[in-house]
């Protein structure tokens, strides 16, 4: 992941007007992302040495190092099950051909589905869809990770765990110790480990300091949250609030915005303000 922003940083600010290189980098992951972003600050061999130099803090959002049998509910009792194997490994291959082939039909599905649903008056339905110029940018790079994942699954691998022992040696001792680094958890998540990845981090760092910790309101997935907009005219809860046309979930969709709110709040704070 680090190699291919280096490639999209060169791009954007080698002509010097997409992207002025002055701007600061900072590092971000949420979950295990944060773990593969804790390891990212570490650097060694797979870390682009201009990203290195470039990095000016990192944020880490609900850190998790548990194994992915118990960071996902039932992944055991579903997708490992021995008889249902044969099965996923055929969906593997199906996936892998419909990425292959079937890219222009699916484009040419999703621009039908659009004008259907613009058509039949569900405009928030159609910006749902957004047509085939979502293809690439959205819908095919989620679908291209799971026919590996299956394979691997049909291949008999029940479950991925971090080394701890190696996250236990690597952090402590080459994660800059001078690199402003902020520290998130939700006060309803189950699976939080921010006390573990502290600890860590404030080993044999003087005094303690340069780690910030903020708790928040919220659960794992508060940062994931994304508010469908009405199927019928494209609205959101805030919008129907304004209006007072509110729809029965617009309470729980306007308290999930309000934890993301907070969040990009927490985050702006420990950036560094311009002068």
């Amino acid at each position: 992941a680090t190699f291919t922003f280096e490639q999209a940083y060169q791009a954007l600010t080698s002509s010097g007007r997409l992207l002025d290189p002055r701007l600061p980098v900072y590092g971000a992951g949420h979950s295990m992302g944060a773990l593969l972003t804790a390891l990212v600050g570490c650097g060694g061999p797979t870390v682009p040495p201009g990203y290195a130099k470039r990095l000016r803090g990192q944020i880490f959002i609900s850190y998790n190092s548990q194994s992915l049998a118990g960071a996902v509910p039932f992944w055991r009792e579903f997708w490992t099950r021995e008889e249902w194997r044969p099965a996923i490994g055929e969906l593997a291959n199906r996936l892998q051909e419909v990425g292959e082939l079937g890219s222009g039909a699916a484009g040419s599905a999703l621009d039908l589905g659009t004008f259907v649903a613009r058509a039949a008056g569900l405009e928030g339905g159609a910006d749902i869809l957004g047509g085939k110029d979502r293809l690439s940018d959205l819908y095919a790079p989620v679908l291209a990770q799971f026919p590996d994942l299956f394979r691997d699954v049909a291949g008999g691998v029940e479950d991925f765990k971090p080394d701890d022992r190696e996250l236990a040696k690597r952090i402590p001792r080459e994660y800059p110790k001078e690199l402003p680094t902020l520290l998130i958890r939700f006060e309803g998540d189950p699976i939080d480990q921010t006390k573990l990845l502290e600890k860590l981090l404030n080993k044999g760092r003087p005094g303690a300091g340069g780690v910030e910790v903020v708790e928040l309101k919220g659960t794992h997935v508060s940062p994931n949250y994304n508010e469908p907009p009405d199927l019928l005219d494209g609205t959101d809860a805030m919008g129907r609030a304004a209006l007072n046309a509110e729809a029965p979930l617009d309470a729980a969709l306007l308290g999930a915005s309000s934890q993301l709110e907070a969040l990009v709040d927490a985050v702006d704070r420990f950036l560094p303000q311009p002068a």
